[in-house]
Parts: structure tokens; sequence; C-alpha cells
């Protein structure tokens, strides 16, 4: 009488199969458990599973989680129980310290972790959560996402390697303290407060804005950056100042309506996507002055513009046809018909995205949910 070979449990299972089980779980809590069973399924989440983390997220229910391998996510504030915090993630490239996480592991325990990750390029660090210790143990930061109230005294040190920076609840005329500050900007995502004007360098390298601003100095920066080609803005203000002259910093000031916006964007002719949605002070007739005066646009975006009507539409494809040109218009009126022109953009509300695609991964997105990093 033949007898069946009794099945495997789960502890004794091939290492390729226990990886492929591994790989499944995103939840840094979970993993730690599975470290206790036994040694051997310690080594290997250490040596495989952990070793291909290449971003530790907060788990963010508003963003719901792309649960690739190289992610992992923590949430809850019991404590981590593991006793080598500082070997957890050794290829780790982004940190998200939107939670408290030192409600998992002790501050002294993250100071060591992030002295150590020395491929960490970047670093969420918003609000409460901020810690001027961690922060300055990040010297070769590329991304940084924080609320701009934290951010005066590393910009003084450090902030000549950022990249892309993405700031909350920021002034201005604080990015203007230090000549070499934002020499790489390459992508800066900010929302303006009400106050202060900047007053620094030109930003020679910026191709991508996107700003939110109520404050009625935010047409004021597009001065300070001559090679924009896509620009996000989200207007929450109808009156703004321009300086008189972009060669003075504090040249003859002149309170102007949308007369503004358009006196800026003339100055810059490799513009090619333009994003301008809310506001109730653009209508049909700047839309024929814009396409006209831009000879390289190809996408502008004018949704929850009221003012914008099927005339624009109109307008734009005579105007294209006349100029052989393809100019694509989007405004309140052909809303869906985005999506279906351009199936390839994104609306998920992703935090972090590995293509440096601006109009894959921003342009169809509401401000709020534009990513925090981009190409990583």
């Amino acid at each position: 009488m033949s007898t069946s070979t009794p099945p495997k449990r789960i502890i004794d299972l091939d290492e390729d199969c226990l990886l492929e089980i591994f790989s499944h779980i995103h939840d840094l809590q979970g993993l730690i458990s599975l470290c206790s069973i036994g040694e051997r399924w310690k080594a290997i989440i250490y040596k495989n599973r952990l070793k291909s983390v290449k971003y530790l997220m907060r788990f963010d229910s508003n963003r719901e989680p792309k649960l690739a391998k190289d992610t992992v996510y923590f949430h809850g504030y019991g404590p981590l129980i593991v006793t080598d915090q500082v070997n957890l993630f050794p290829n780790i490239e982004v940190l998200d310290l939107r939670a408290k996480l030192d409600k998992k592991l002790n501050e002294n325990d993250i100071l060591h972790f992030v002295n150590k990750a020395n491929k960490l390029k970047g670093l969420i660090q918003e609000g409460r959560y901020f810690s001027e210790e961690i922060i300055k143990k990040c010297e070769n930061l590329e991304m940084l996402a924080t609320t701009g109230t934290h951010l005066g005294p590393y910009l003084e040190e450090y902030v000549c390697k950022i990249k892309q920076l993405k700031l909350r609840c920021y002034s201005l005329d604080e990015l203007s303290h230090n000549p070499r500050n934002l020499c790489n900007l390459e992508r800066p995502n900010i929302s303006v407060g009400s106050v202060g004007m900047y007053n620094g360098p030109k930003l020679m390298k910026l191709k991508i804005l996107e700003m939110s601003f109520t404050s009625k100095y935010g047409f004021e920066f597009l001065n300070y950056c001559p090679g924009l080609e896509s620009v996000y803005l989200l207007i929450k203000s109808n009156k703004h100042i321009v300086s008189g002259s972009t060669n003075r910093a504090n040249g003859s000031e002149c309170s102007q309506e949308w007369s503004s916006l358009w006196t800026l964007l003339v100055r810059y002719p490799n513009l090619k996507h333009l994003a301008l949605r809310g506001n109730s002070s653009i209508f049909d007739i700047d839309v024929k002055e814009l396409v006209a005066l831009l000879p390289n646009l190809e996408l502008v975006d004018f949704r929850k513009c009221d003012g914008i009507t099927v005339e624009s539409l109109n307008f734009v494809q005579k105007f294209s046809a006349m100029q052989n040109r393809v100019i694509n218009l989007y405004c309140n009126v052909n809303e869906e018909q985005m999506k279906v022109d351009l199936p390839h953009l994104s609306y998920d509300p992703d935090c972090i995205v590995k293509e440096f695609d601006l109009m894959r991964h921003c342009f169809a997105k509401d401000f709020e949910n534009l990513p925090y990093f981009i190409g990583v």
C-alpha cells in the first residue's frame, strides 16, 4: 500500500516560494512579525525582501497605494518591535515621514537609520512631524516635501542640491534669501501664502512650474523662470502685481487684472503645456489672444473656468487649421473628451511615480492630487 508524501508545512517551504509570498506583503509591521517565526525566515526577509525596498511610505487611504514589490507601507501608532532598525532597508531611496514613525521607532533609531541610508534622495516631512535633526542627516537629498515654515534653516545649507521641491503654506520671499538656493531646481510644487514677493536669482534650469496661490505676487514669480515649458497654476485671486521691469529686482509695481498674466506668458515662446483652472476672470477673448501669442502652445486646460465657452473651442479649431498647428483646448464644455483624446494621462492620486513625465502623471490631476515626486 503506497503512502502519499505529507504536504510541506508553510514554514518549511522552499526559499523561492517564500520569497514569492513575502513579495506580496507590503505592511512593515507584518514583515517584521514574520521575522519572529524563525531565523531562516528572518534571513530571507532581510536578505531579499527588505533589501529590495526603495520606498518606505505612510499608508494613505486618500491615495490608494500601488502595491509594487519595492514599496512598503507603515500605519498605526504601535511600536515596531525590532532590534536592528538601522539595517532594515539598506537601499531606501524615498522616506515618508508624514505620520509619527517615531511612535514605531524612537528618534535616535530614525536618526541612525537616515544617517546610514546612503541612497536616500527623497524625504517627505510635513507639519507637526517635521524634525530638524532628521533633515540635517539627509545631506544628499534631491527631492524634498515639507511645510514652508520649516524650510528656512535647511535652505541655507543643503537646498542647492534639490531638484524637486514641494512646499505648503509658503511665502515666496523666503526662496530668495540665499543666491545659491535652488540653482538646480527642476520641479517646484508650491502652495503660496498671502504675503511675500520672490526677489532672488533667475531659475534658469526650471522647465516645470506647479503653483497654487492666493497671493497677488504669484504671477511675479514667473518673471524669474525664463525656460518654462510646462506651467500648472491654480489661481485663487483676481488681483496681481508684476514688476514693471524684470531687470530690476525692486522694479516699480503696477496693479493689474488678467492682463498681468498675458504680459508674463508671452515672454515664454517655448511654452507647450498650460493648465489654468478655476478662475472666473478668464474669458473667450483672452483665449484668442493667448493662442496667437504663444507659437509653441500644444495643450491648454481651462477646466473650471466658467468664462470659457464653445466659442473658444471653435476658434482654436479654426486657428489651428489656418496656422497648420495642433492645439488641444479643454474646458467645462468638453472636459470628458480629454480622457478620450489623451487616454495615457493618469488620474490616480499617486504620492510618487517612477517616470519623469509631467503630461502623464500631473497634467490631468487636481492640484491637491499632484505627485510629491516624479521620476523617482
